[in-house]
């Protein structure tokens, strides 16, 4: 079985991770002032900072560098993603690879631009869906849902939506 994220089930996750969110929500409710959103808000904060600070220490993509002929730096990228020595064969060949594909190789064509891909009926129809259901979510209120307590209308105190 695939473990996600040492998990034998993503929603032991996403629980785990709501575990915080309920105990700040709680411990926010006895106080009817600015500290009451602030606190969440900053709470919330705190997992995109992570992550922004990540981004730091991650190398470029390899086929972005690639694809902009910068192949050291990208066998850099490579030995560090896969943890192997810069010469070993397994990099040697992944480089090799993406070479190969690249756009522009071999007399390739150029990669096609925004605006063909989405003349295209089958793109244009998957890219409807997609920005419906983002405006619908919003439309309906789903996000209110999310980060509004409901006491006014005879719902529960917290609203907590899992699997």
């Amino acid at each position: 079985m695939n473990h996600w994220l040492g998990s034998k089930r993503p929603g032991t996750v996403v629980s785990t991770a709501v575990c915080p969110i309920c105990t700040c929500h709680y411990n926010t409710t006895a106080t009817s002032n600015r500290p009451q959103w602030e606190i969440p808000v900053g709470v919330q904060l705190v997992p995109g900072i992570l992550l922004l600070l990540g981004t730091l220490f991650v190398p470029e993509a390899p086929r972005f560098l690639v694809d902009t002929e910068k192949d050291d730096k990208a066998q850099d990228a490579l030995a560090w993603l896969r943890k192997l020595p810069r010469d070993d064969p397994v990099i040697v060949d992944e480089l090799k690879e993406l070479q190969e594909t690249a756009p522009g190789s071999d007399g390739q064509a150029e990669s096609p631009s925004l605006l063909s891909i989405v003349k295209q009926p089958s793109i244009r129809k998957r890219l409807g869906v997609g920005v419906g259901l983002m405006i619908a979510q919003n439309m309906v209120g789903l996000n209110a849902l999310n980060y509004c307590k409901l006491v006014p209308l005879g719902l529960p105190d917290t609203i907590i939506l899992t699997n």
